[in-house]
């Protein structure tokens, strides 16, 4: 849960997590660590939380799309365009 993160942790965390995926290096650079006094250990464990909620988000954005045109097709009748 990232409620028990206050704000500024998780700006630190969005940070990180945004450089690592960008394959930025260093991650998180001594300016980063002076300027949030925090390391990259102490946000580490928040930045994977995001990022576990944000695998989870796009894959039931693109599975549900998958699934959608899956029933949308004659194979199935069109059964998802219909309107109930």
């Amino acid at each position: 849960c990232m409620i028990k993160y206050p704000p500024s942790h998780l700006a630190a965390a969005a940070v990180l997590l945004s450089n690592k995926l960008l394959r930025l290096h260093p991650a998180w650079p001594p300016a980063m660590a002076q300027a949030t006094e925090k390391t990259e250990s102490m946000v580490k464990a928040c930045a994977w939380e995001m990022c576990g909620i944000l695998e989870m988000v796009s894959y039931e954005k693109y599975s549900s799309k998958a699934v959608f045109r899956k029933f949308s097709g004659p194979k199935f009748s069109r059964v998802a365009t219909n309107k109930f």
